[in-house]
């Protein structure tokens, strides 16, 4: 009981000395002669004595086997907390501080798997970032694509007209020449009519 109430052992052995004071009390009072009352003090004190070896034993035998008791609990906790930072190493974020604990092994519980949902949560969203990133990498790579496609169109169309060009001005300067070379004849056949009517007058 003094373990269980977690009595300090020093106020039951004070209160060995007031049960021993009360009951030499009740003798002298009760007409004993003082050779009487000496003997009783002397033999009750050995009783309390024998009484407060029997209590101190079983106090510290029942501290023990707590404390045992205690040791071996922490040292199941200790491998549970094992059990789950081992998954972690391993890349698994699912596994979960598990059993029904008490008292503060209970709240480290609830923080550590708290720690835990968080951490999940967390690397779940940057997953799916990583994974939304490199969707938009895969479309501006389409587009990029596309859009150097349509430059090389582009670039051929532009080869095309002016090839197309050069050859208008080719087909233009032609043109002029054979122009040119009309004109002369022109000129020419014009100045042999003027000469022929020249002679017939």
């Amino acid at each position: 009981v003094h373990d269980r109430i977690d009595l300090d052992s020093n106020w039951y052995v004070a209160m060995y000395e007031v049960i021993r004071e009360h009951m030499i009390d009740a003798v002298r009072a009760s007409g004993a002669p003082a050779a009487e009352v000496d003997r009783f003090r002397a033999a009750f004190s050995r009783l309390l004595q024998a009484d407060i070896a029997v209590v101190v034993t079983a106090l510290t035998d029942s501290r023990r086997g707590r404390i045992e008791a205690m040791a071996g609990t922490a040292q199941r906790f200790l491998d549970e907390l094992r059990r789950v930072l081992d998954a972690l190493a391993a890349r698994d974020l699912t596994t979960r501080v598990e059993g029904a604990w008490e008292g503060e092994n209970a709240r480290i519980q609830g923080a550590f798997n708290e720690a835990l949902d968080a951490l999940e949560a967390t690397l779940t969203e940057v997953a799916q970032t990583a994974d939304r990133l490199d969707a938009s990498a895969g479309e501006i790579a389409t587009g990029s694509h596309s859009i150097a496609d349509g430059a090389s169109q582009q670039a051929a169309t532009i080869e095309e007209v002016s090839a197309g060009l050069q050859e208008l001005r080719a087909d233009a300067s032609g043109n002029a020449t054979r122009a040119g070379e009309g004109r002369t004849l022109a000129d020419t056949a014009t100045a042999a009519a003027e000469g022929g009517r020249s002679r017939m007058e």
